[in-house]
């Protein structure tokens, strides 16, 4: 195999000029122009074009160590290695695949150049780009990663998905008018023109196609016009058209001089054809690398001849696998004998050439970058005002979600009217207060923590991704989805404080008349609203802090239930042991009980069959002849309504600060 092999012209392989679409269905119709790209793919004769190299790049999976990492655990094997001394490189213009069978080191490959899922590893080598070697960091100046997930906010559109993206990825030179040009212009080249309306949506929506989703991925990725585009199994999930169409779509990208490196798993012929180079994996190490068309070649001269009826792709990948006749010792000889093989033959030597002759030969470790880039392109303001707008659509455009909220809501707040409808306070019916406070202080912490747990959690992978692109920063997004979803806890509390007064009112009226019980209707409301805020908050940590949905609805009531013990509903709080003191300070079931208490029992000047300042006999539970004398009976104070209500907002600043600070933290060790 000689060297002439790197110097043909591209133009003599398949290539695609645009994907268009066909019909309404979203199907493409695929033109297969010649591609005017350089015979020798140059880098350098386009500013834009990188070439990406990695030399001897080793990487091993550190063992975990016992007693605090201080001794090794009985018995550890060494640290186990999965990448030894691979060198390797990507053209510009070119489309590469990597390929291997599991465990031969592709994902890990992939991860070290994309700088993702590092941790616990031991990795040295170099990088560089257009032979200047460069810090790991570096990479991402100049590159894209499509990763095999395609996470988007199902509510947005793909035209909105990308408007989205290109305000807060594209530099601030571009104005609006341009952005929308480019998102044009991306979604023709993408062949998204016939869906560009259409909702993303999940899996158990209408929504669009599995392959246009992943051709909205690249669109998301390729508006900053990146030099190098790296995906992870672009056709995973996908039927053998779509996987086509997929690849198709590299393929265009790498015709406009991009540099394409992709690991893709049991491709079809079709779809191997669209490959300029292959890298093959097999046991930590480069079984092969070359031009795609001809690795059969290779594996012939290796006694491996292509059996007929049988893909290229299909034969060196059974032959890199172990098969059942085969033991594990003959495997590995054989996997060796390929590996020697290549390391003598022309396109190794080329491949050396390439990546250490070109390049200096100092040799470092990998520095591994924290975070995602020096700045975002977009400010902290335009972050947020996009977030905030993204979230409040997302949340308009989920009217089944919003409808069964206020059905809950309603309900709940009527049979709560209808139990306490025209109820007075007797020498035998204070414990109906007392349950009304509590239910309505307990109605308000559960209705919506819950809910806000399972959104907040859904959205979690989708902002990790757009973080890891450097889209936004975590606090913008936080504040900005906090700043939206505060709306109904505003509007649902409210609704539920009307329909409760309008039926449970009489509680407070007397002879003071309107005003002072719409005074007091507005106090009920002001502090249902704050509860419910405080109770969002809870969500939000409990979110944070936990990271899925399952655990954290664990979590909660681990939290939830003692604190409510401490209301003072069921035990007077007076008489706790001394250990047992801070948890009603730290309750906010007792603010809430006790805040609530005091709108029902102040008005309250006398109590119906309670003649004397203080009774205490077996056959009444009337202590006191007037509201007030019942709150100081209880251990509260009837002027302690608005102390309460600020204590519970401060709670709410103190839990929600806390959540930002757990949530930026997930999302930058993400």
């Amino acid at each position: 195999m000689s060297n002439e092999l790197y110097s043909r012209d591209l133009g003599s392989q398949r290539g695609l000029g645009t994907l268009e679409d066909s019909d309404d269905s979203g199907t493409l119709s695929m033109h297969t122009p010649q591609i005017k790209t350089s015979s020798t793919a140059v880098p350098n004769e386009n500013p834009d074009a990188k070439r990406l190299i990695w030399r001897d790049i080793y990487a091993e999976v550190i063992q975990r160590r016992s007693i605090f990492g201080l001794l090794k655990s009985v018995g550890a094997t060494q640290n186990r290695v999965v990448l030894d001394q691979v060198s390797g490189f990507a053209e510009p213009g070119q489309l590469t695949f990597i390929m291997g069978s599991s465990g031969a080191g592709k994902s890990t490959l992939l991860n070290i150049l994309t700088q993702k899922r590092m941790r616990g590893m031991r990795i040295f080598g170099e990088i560089a780009i257009n032979n200047q070697l460069v810090e790991m960091g570096d990479i991402k100046k100049y590159s894209a990663y499509v990763q095999q997930d395609d996470l988007f906010i199902a509510e947005m559109t793909v035209q909105e998905q990308l408007m989205f993206a290109a305000r807060l990825r594209m530099p601030s030179i571009f104005s609006e008018t341009m952005r929308k040009e480019t998102v044009e212009d991306v979604i023709t080249m993408m062949g998204l023109v016939s869906c560009r309306d259409t909702k993303i949506g999940k899996d158990s929506q209408k929504s669009i196609s599995k392959g246009e989703k992943k051709r909205l991925s690249f669109a998301s990725e390729i508006l900053t016009d990146p030099s190098i585009l790296f995906c992870d199994e672009p056709t995973s999930g996908l039927d053998s058209y779509m996987a086509l169409q997929v690849v198709a779509a590299l393929k265009v990208l790498a015709s406009k001089g991009k540099t394409v490196i992709s690991t893709i798993h049991q491709p079809s012929s079709q779809v191997y054809e669209l490959a300029d180079r292959l890298i093959l994996m097999a046991q930590g190490q480069v079984a092969y690398q070359g031009i795609a068309a001809d690795v059969g070649n290779f594996f012939q001269s290796c006694s491996y001849p292509r059996p007929i009826y049988t893909s290229l792709p299909d034969h060196f990948m059974k032959v890199l696998s172990r098969s059942e006749n085969d033991t594990e010792q003959d495997h590995i000889r054989k996997v060796e004998e390929i590996i020697e093989a290549f390391e003598s033959s022309d396109a190794a030597k080329y491949a050396h050439y390439v990546t250490h002759v070109k390049v200096s030969s100092a040799k470092r470790k990998i520095k591994y970058v924290s975070g995602v880039g020096k700045g975002y392109s977009a400010s902290w303001f335009v972050q947020s005002w996009w977030l905030f707008v993204r979230s409040l659509r997302t949340l308009i455009r989920n009217p089944i979600v919003l409808r069964v909220r206020l059905v809950q809501v309603s309900a709940v707040s009527l049979i709560l009217g209808l139990i306490y409808y025209d109820s007075k306070l007797t020498a035998d019916t204070l414990m109906n207060y007392k349950g009304a406070a509590l239910r309505a202080s307990s109605d308000m912490i559960y209705m919506f923590m819950f809910p806000c747990i399972y959104v907040f959690v859904a959205e979690l992978p989708v902002v990790i991704r757009e973080y890891q692109a450097n889209t936004y920063s975590p606090i913008a997004y936080f504040i900005a989805a906090n700043a939206a979803d505060s709306m109904q806890y505003v509007l649902f509390p409210t609704a539920y404080s009307l329909i409760v007064y309008s039926l449970a009112g009489t509680l407070v009226k007397h002879e003071f008349g309107y005003s002072r019980s719409f005074q007091q209707y507005l106090r009920f409301n002001i502090l249902n609203v704050v509860v419910a805020n405080l109770s969002a908050s809870l969500g939000y940590a409990a979110a944070c802090i936990c990271g899925t949905a399952p655990i954290a609805v664990t979590f909660v009531p681990i939290i939830t239930s003692p604190l409510f013990v401490f209301a003072g509903f069921f035990i007077d709080l007076r008489s706790l042991p001394f250990y047992f003191k801070i948890f009603p300070h730290i309750s906010w079931f007792k603010y809430a009980y006790e805040a609530h208490l005091i709108l029902l029992l102040t008005p309250i000047d006398e109590i119906e069959g309670c003649h004397n300042d203080w009774i205490y006999n077996s056959s009444s539970t009337c202590t006191s002849n007037n509201g007030n004398n019942i709150l100081r009976s209880l251990g509260f104070s009837p002027d302690y309504y608005w102390v309460n209500v600020l204590i519970l907002v401060a709670m709410i600043v103190v839990i929600r600060g806390l959540a930002l600070i757990i949530f930026t933290v997930r999302v930058r060790r993400s």
